[in-house]
């Protein structure tokens, strides 16, 4: 991250929730109406353009020519796989959710009835945090904490903000791990079994190691490689499939679910995009304290 700059990466994430708002429910994968708000000028611009149902309709097509051009997808599968079990933990009963590079995260304002009474904190860079609450309201019942993940320890601030590890928790770790280095990986996962009582939940994402592709998907996947790096976000780590479970798996971890490309395009992908490829680059996973 660059000093005094909010997260490009984020606002990019942003766009992808809001693109995918616009679909008509039997194509939608992820509903978020609150995140067009945090996108600049010409990405406003671009959202708008993208309502015309040619352009949406020559977008879906080209979802399915490569794996590559499919993979503008992928933030909105996530949101969907994240909100689903955050839903569903919500259910079963929960007293606080945090938030680990929170983004441009709206999931305080789009489940405020849901979370009404849990604590909420959220944790991010501090011109990403600022940006953010600029652009809408502080929420009643968010704590909003500005530091730099990959640099400061995060439990210590949480608990003097009030945290409590004996309540009911789960952490949200999206969109943050492949942005770290294995060893901060294993920081953050020690952190955060220190803070979880049994049965607490975390729910992230990570990279996978690029699979074998064509010519032209791998030129475009080096270059939107090197374009987070010019921008101080680069990818730092990406995972073989078999070092996922003894990972994620350990420091005093249980994996409840894990749904890798495939999996997450089977359970969330529907209507126009359900012929859609992409590069199986990515995962999800629900991990439970032990």
């Amino acid at each position: 991250m660059k000093p005094g700059r909010p997260s490009r990466t984020a606002q990019w994430v942003a766009f992808a929730r809001a693109y995918a708002t616009l679909d008509p429910p039997e194509d939608r994968i992820c509903d978020d109406p609150i995140a067009a708000a945090y996108l600049s000028a010409p990405e406003r611009a671009l959202l708008l353009a993208s309502r015309l149902p040619p352009v949406r309709a020559a977008a879906a097509r080209e979802s399915t020519r490569s794996p590559f051009t499919g993979s503008w997808l992928y933030p909105a599968v996530r949101t969907a796989f994240i909100d689903r079990a955050l839903l569903r933990r919500v259910g079963e009963g929960l007293d606080q959710l945090v938030l680990l590079g929170a983004g441009f995260d709206s999931r305080a304002e789009r489940f405020a009835g849901d979370l009404a009474g849990v604590r909420i904190f959220e944790l991010d860079f501090p011109a990403t945090q600022a940006r953010k609450l600029a652009v809408r309201p502080a929420a009643q019942n968010v704590t909003y904490l500005p530091m730099d993940l990959a640099r400061e320890p995060f439990a210590d601030r949480l608990l003097a903000a009030g945290f409590d590890p004996a309540k009911r928790t789960v952490f949200l770790w999206e969109g943050v791990v492949y942005f770290l280095t294995r060893e901060q990986v294993g920081a953050v996962l020690d952190g955060l079994r220190r803070l979880l009582s049994p049965g607490g939940t975390v729910l992230l994402d990570y990279g996978l190691a690029a699979p074998r592709m064509g010519v032209v998907d791998q030129a475009l996947l080096a270059v939107s490689l090197a374009v987070t790096r010019l921008l101080g976000e680069p990818v730092q780590t990406r995972f073989a499939e078999d070092e996922v479970a003894p990972l994620f798996g350990g420091h005093g971890f249980t994996i409840a679910d894990r749904a890798e490309v495939g999996e997450l395009w089977r359970r969330h992908l529907r209507g126009r995009y359900a012929g859609t490829k992409l590069i199986p680059f990515w995962g999800c996973l629900e991990l439970t304290a032990r």
